[in-house]
Formats: structure tokens, sequence, C-alpha cells
């Protein structure tokens, strides 16, 4: 046993925690330790000091006592606060993406075999986009579009 295990051990040794065999190891360390006899003896005199105190018990009536004055004291528990914490937060971005995903999923599709030839017509829509890139190529490009592109364009806000 070493000093600090020792140290450890006299609270267990006073009140009788310890077993047969660490009480001889503790006792043949105190005897050859003189560090050891010294926190020893100031533990015991801590003992000695602390049975001399006079005992007080309290009155009989003194818990009901302390209770009433305690629930005098004491004020009118709160209404417990409606917590949600962070679920909510997290489900309404998600339900969100949900209602987003159905509402475009289940919009009604046109159906194109209904129209008449000519508004499906590949050619109308080549020369449509080729007359877009050229009115693109000639517009005058600043960071934001200048108005003669907004009127030569039809795109409105």
């Amino acid at each position: 046993m070493n000093c600090t295990h020792f140290e450890k051990q006299v609270w267990d040794y006073l009140e009788g925690r310890l077993s047969a065999s660490e009480r001889a190891a503790f006792e043949a360390h105190r005897a050859h330790c003189e560090h050891c006899q010294r926190v020893w003896e100031s533990a015991q005199h801590t003992v000695q000091a602390l049975r001399r105190l006079p005992r007080y018990r309290p009155a009989p009536d003194f818990r009901e006592r302390l209770q009433a004055r305690l629930r005098q004291a004491s004020p009118k528990p709160a209404r417990p606060r409606l917590r949600l914490g962070w679920k909510p937060l997290a489900l309404a971005p998600a339900l969100g993406l949900l209602i987003a995903f159905f509402w475009f999923y289940n919009e009604p599709q046109k159906n194109l075999t209904n129209l008449p030839p000519d508004a499906v017509g590949t050619d109308d829509y080549t020369e449509m986009c080729v007359q877009l890139h050229e009115t693109l190529e000639t517009a005058e490009w600043s960071p934001t579009p200048a108005a003669s592109y907004w009127v030569n364009t039809g795109y409105t806000r």
C-alpha cells in the first residue's frame, strides 16, 4: 500500500468498511509511515470531536410546521408551457416540399393529341427559337437587361 491509497481508505477504516486483508495492509502501512501516522491521528481526532458534539432532535411537530410554512410560502404552480421543440420546425419545410411535389405531379397534363396539327408543328417551334436567339444576340446587354429586351421578346414581369 502507498500513501495515496492509505489516505483514500482512512475514513473507510474508521467506519469499519474494509475487509480483513485490507485492514491488515492498512495497519501495516500505518505502522511504518510517519506521514500516514499523522494522517491517521488527525482523522481520529476529527472523529472524536464529532462524537463529542451534542445531538439535537427536532420537536415532534417540526415536520408538520415546516411543510405548512412551505405550502404558504410557495406560489401557485404556473401552468405548464407548451414546448414544441425543434421537431415542428423541421416538419414544416418537409411538409411544404411534400405538398409541392404532389401539386407538381398531380397537375393535369395537357393532351396534345386533341390540338390541331399546326399548333404542334416543329417548324413553328424551331422558327420561334431562331427568332429568340437572334433577338438575344442583337440586344444590348448590361447587368440588367434594357427595356428594349423586355419589349422585343414579349416578356412581361
